[in-house]
């Protein structure tokens, strides 16, 4: 793991190229390296975990016409390498990217197909460069072109200390408050994109850069195949998938819930022998599943870390938004901040965890939902909407998955998105359930910007749609960054096997009956444990605002964020409509804390980055 760095069409500059890589050496504090070459510079800092003594980069073919930097983990590379082996080539070190440049000499573009990993890749040939962002986008790569320029870097604050100015996206403004995110390839800094998953740039002298995809998620064709054949097919690849992302010389921490998904990682990383500690992040409440990791991990014979968050904690969000580069609006970037800080405070500089398997399963309510409404017909839906206007929330909330109350707004939220359901676009049906503030919402709110609906991917039902929209920039820019930035400002290399290339287009490809199977979702993914986790519904991972809202910490985020005056110097949002979601918010809706607590973010960013 490391952070990567660098511009094409610059001249050599290496006090601009030191200071992009000071900048993120978080990423990588064991050591930086460059390479300039007429007009390309390159600079890595390295986070030595696989080949400690031997693995820096960049690496070179003999005759040095190619060059390759690359973060990440290629978990194949051994696989690679005796297939080079076979073609004359030789090597000196046991790096895992040692390859790359005898990979891309023989292959060229055909050498992507081949790699297993996370990975985001910077490749020289002469006076073209070449970037990579892996398939799922678990490594990222920021962009900036300006003045013939093209700046690359892991994070936006490497591209800051290059010079490229801070400024606001204000049309993204919109994007954000209904995701809580700014979907890829754009970001909330004006000029400065990502290049997207699973795509690569290229670019040579006297030519505009070109982006392509050379990977993209599909469902079609299903497979024709049995429970039981699905179910072996399954268990070797999960197996196979954690096994070989076990690589390198530290110790592994895992990141453990009380899910099916902990539960399955946890116990094939048994079957491997190699030993692991397992932390938990809870909250202190009544809701916490920290016990029920306890017995998982107790069941397996692995030491079991728990982390509490208390409402001290929300006296971190300033920095931890900071931390994030890019806000994501929910206040649980604290939990994976403090559940990193942990692990390397017990000395850990990898840490493994199980996400990424609910979007191919449909693990999330809101996909099992989607589908129990598209099944109804639509004459249907406007009586049950009007039905669920008048159901009392104490009968409501018997259903709701989270700690708190559904609250008015939000039970007025879900009867408006099922009457309006058999008229809404498809973007509209895929993200209704899942957006914060609804687009009529953001336009009430914002003084200038309008939400721009995206365009969704084609698949044969909404239900596909949705699925693949969620590749799109959901697990990116939501529950990816939020592994990647915290893990990584504590200097720690976070992995996703279930991220596993094979296994994504596997489950993707499985009927849904194996994956929705009548009320139970990750139907056949259940099936690998039978550890009571796979009995459980599954729980969303929250942030107790409802209680946390009333210490003193969040009284004083409200005061320095949210004052009318600050709302209205920032020019933004209406104040009398951040005055609403205030008073909501101090009653205890659900809904309006989520709101606020995502507004209290934004501010906190601009604060950091753009004032």
């Amino acid at each position: 793991m490391c952070g990567i760095y660098g511009w094409f069409g610059k001249s050599s500059d290496a006090a601009r190229l030191r200071a992009m890589g000071v900048a993120i050496q978080h990423r990588g504090p064991d050591g930086f390296e460059t390479h300039q070459y007429s007009n390309i510079s390159l600079g890595i800092c390295r986070l030595a975990i696989v080949d400690k003594v031997n693995g820096q980069q960049p690496f070179f073919n003999p005759d040095k016409t190619i060059a390759t930097i690359c973060n990440g983990e290629i978990y194949n590379h051994m696989e690679i390498r005796r297939e080079l082996q076979t073609l004359g080539h030789r090597f000196r070190t046991h790096s895992d990217t040692e390859f790359l440049p005898y990979a891309w000499q023989e292959w060229g573009l055909g050498m992507l197909e081949k790699l297993n990993g996370m990975f985001s890749i910077a490749i020289r040939e002469g006076d073209t460069l070449t970037l990579v962002r892996d398939r799922c986008g678990q490594k990222p790569l920021y962009l900036h072109t300006a003045e013939n320029t093209l700046h690359f870097a892991s994070e936006i604050r490497a591209l800051l200390a290059a010079g490229v100015p801070a400024k606001l996206n204000r049309a993204a403004i919109p994007s954000y408050l209904v995701n809580r995110y700014v979907p890829e390839p754009l970001t909330l800094f004006e000029d400065i994109t990502i290049l997207p998953a699973g795509h690569f740039l290229t670019i040579s002298p006297g030519s505009t850069a070109e982006i392509h995809a050379w990977w993209k998620p599909r469902i079609t064709p299903v497979l024709d195949i049995s429970e039981n054949e699905a179910l072996g097919k399954l268990d070797s690849l999960t197996r196979d998938a954690v096994a070989i992302s076990l690589q390198g010389e530290e110790k592994i921490a895992t990141y453990l819930s009380a899910g099916v998904d902990s539960a399955i990682l946890l116990e094939s990383i048994k079957k491997t022998g190699l030993a692991t500690t397992a932390f938990t992040a809870g909250f202190g409440t009544a809701s916490d599943e920290i016990h029920h990791a306890a017995r998982i991990a107790k069941g397996n014979n692995t030491p079991h870390i728990p982390v509490i968050l208390h409402t001290d904690d929300l006296s971190s969000l300033r920095r931890v938004v900071a931390q994030m580069e890019l806000p994501v609006g929910d206040a649980l970037i604290l939990a994976f901040d403090k559940l990193a800080g942990a692990a390397a405070q017990y000395g850990y500089r990898v840490a493994i965890g199980g996400d990424g398997i609910d979007e191919s399963m449909m693990g999330y309510s809101f996909q099992s939902h989607l589908a129990k409404i598209d099944s109804l017909p639509s004459f249907a839906l406007k009586p049950a909407a009007a039905l669920l206007r008048h159901c009392p929330l104490s009968l409501l909330d018997q259903f709701f998955p989270f700690p708190g109350s559904l609250g008015k707004e939000g039970r007025r939220k879900i009867a408006d998105y099922l009457a309006d359901f058999p008229g809404a676009t498809p973007w509209q049906k895929s993200s209704g359930l899942r957006t914060l503030f609804t687009p009529a919402e953001a336009h009430r709110l914002c003084i200038h910007e309008n939400f721009q609906e995206p365009t969704i991917p084609q698949a044969s039902c909404i239900l596909d749609r949705q699925t693949l929209h969620l590749y799109q920039s959901w697990m990116q820019d939501w529950a990816i960054i939020r592994q990647d930035r915290n893990n990584m400002a504590h200097s720690i290399e976070y992995r996703m096997p279930f991220l596993d290339h094979r296994l994504v287009e596997f489950t993707l490809a499985l009927p849904r009956n194996l994956k929705l199977h009548k009320s139970t979702n990750k139907y056949l993914w259940r099936k690998l444990t039978k550890t009571p986790a796979s009995k459980r519904p599954k729980q969303p991972f929250h942030l107790p605002l409802e209680t946390f809202r009333h210490s003193a910490p969040f009284q004083t985020l409200l005061k320095d964020c949210l004052a009318p005056a600050t709302v209205r110097a920032r020019n933004l949002f209406h104040p009398q409509e951040i005055k609403t979601l205030v008073t909501a918010a101090n009653q205890g809706e659900f809904l309006a804390l989520k709101k606020i607590m995502s507004l209290i973010i934004l501010e906190l960013w601009m604060q950091t980055y753009i004032d």
